[in-house]
């Protein structure tokens, strides 16, 4: 029996692992503006959504870019 319930919290524990990882690479919807575009340019971040052309449409990013950009100083 308590090979069977260190079984079970293996599975679970693995789950939640699978879970986690998921929601540590979630992307970020936002309505791009031009001020994020000039500062990513000024901040030498190259994206191919962060375009003047985009702006004012909806946007994904990785979570890794908008680190990227609020590291820089970047408003999103």
């Amino acid at each position: 029996m308590r090979l069977v319930k260190t079984g079970a919290f293996a599975v679970l524990l693995a789950g939640a692992s699978v879970i986690g990882a998921g929601l540590a690479h979630a992307n970020v919807d936002i309505e791009l503006n031009g001020g994020t575009v000039a500062c990513a340019m000024q901040a030498n971040i190259s994206a191919p959504q962060l375009t003047f052309e985009r702006v004012g449409t909806r946007v994904t990013l990785s979570d890794s870019l908008v680190n990227e950009l609020l590291g820089a100083g970047c408003d999103l």
